[in-house]
């Protein structure tokens, strides 16, 4: 399965990022820390599944998922944010996982899994 991150975190994408390289059913990951780049980048690449922040400058979260599905409306979101009030924000564009920074090792697996297999 093919995954994108997005974090305007660098910090925090690298964590992600050495986390879900323990996750098996992910062969293949992308990093991004700008929405922009990562929604072009979606554009030509088909994705089974994408890990973005929220709170991020240019395109926030929430827009860059309506964007995402613009272009592929079977894609999986998993928002892994800071800020629990965006909850809300989440269930409103239909998100298929939410998880609360910082995020471990089993927490992203479970979620991951659970994710995909309804895929």
């Amino acid at each position: 399965m093919k995954a994108v991150l997005v974090d305007d975190e660098k910090l925090g994408l690298d964590y992600l990022e050495l986390l879900c390289k323990n996750i098996t059913m992910l062969n293949e990951i992308h990093c991004f820390t700008k929405s922009r780049e990562a929604l072009q980048w979606c554009k030509d690449n088909q994705v089974d599944i994408a890990m973005l922040d929220i709170n991020m400058p240019d395109i926030n979260g929430i827009t860059l998922v309506n964007k995402l599905r613009e272009t592929n409306p079977d894609i999986r979101i998993i928002f892994v944010t800071a800020y629990e009030q965006y909850a809300v924000d989440a269930f409103g564009v239909h998100a298929d996982g939410f998880l609360l920074k910082p995020v471990n090792q089993e927490m992203l697996r479970k979620e991951v899994e659970r994710v995909l297999s309804h895929h």
